[in-house]
């Protein structure tokens, strides 16, 4: 019994660590942009065009919107922004909303608080749903819950230059 248990959770962890590489390229942060575009393009990303305001910060571009369905992804964004003066990926931010449910948001939170603290130790926790890292390499990464208003899970990834 014991033995089913322990491939059971060897499974369930190799699952979440997948599963995490698989919606979350940190390895993108630092990257020529065009190695962005060709990271959507191998998961059928298509730039979203949002008639809302937009935010730049100073010495970056407008950041640019990716959005990417499948079966089981029912709302999920990835926005890239980049350094004005070389294209190098500065922040990358996913967000996964309400249209996938409050149960699977739910999940998925937990999968990358995981996912995060097993990669980068025990991150700083601002209440329940803010949790904050900063890697060796002066990366910040944060990981936001939202489960009331308008539910979504968000991972920001930053590094200055």
């Amino acid at each position: 019994m014991n033995r089913i248990l322990l491939i059971i959770a060897i499974v369930t962890v190799g699952y979440s660590t997948s599963t995490f590489a698989q919606d979350v390229n940190i390895n993108l942060i630092g990257k020529k942009f065009s190695q962005a575009v060709n990271n959507e393009a191998k998961n059928k990303g298509v730039v979203y065009i949002s008639d809302g305001d937009v935010i730049i910060p100073g010495g970056m571009a407008e950041p640019v919107v990716y959005t990417r369905m499948g079966k089981d992804v029912k709302e999920f964004f990835v926005e890239y922004t980049v350094s004005e003066k070389d294209s190098v990926v500065r922040r990358i931010e996913y967000t996964w909303g309400e249209g996938n449910g409050k149960n699977a948001l739910t999940e998925k939170f937990k999968l990358f608080l995981t996912g995060l603290t097993e990669k980068y130790g025990k991150g700083k926790a601002v209440g329940e749903y803010q949790h904050h890292w900063v890697t060796d390499e002066k990366m910040e990464v944060a990981l936001y819950g939202n489960f009331t208003t308008y539910p979504k899970v968000t991972v920001r990834i930053r590094k200055d230059q």
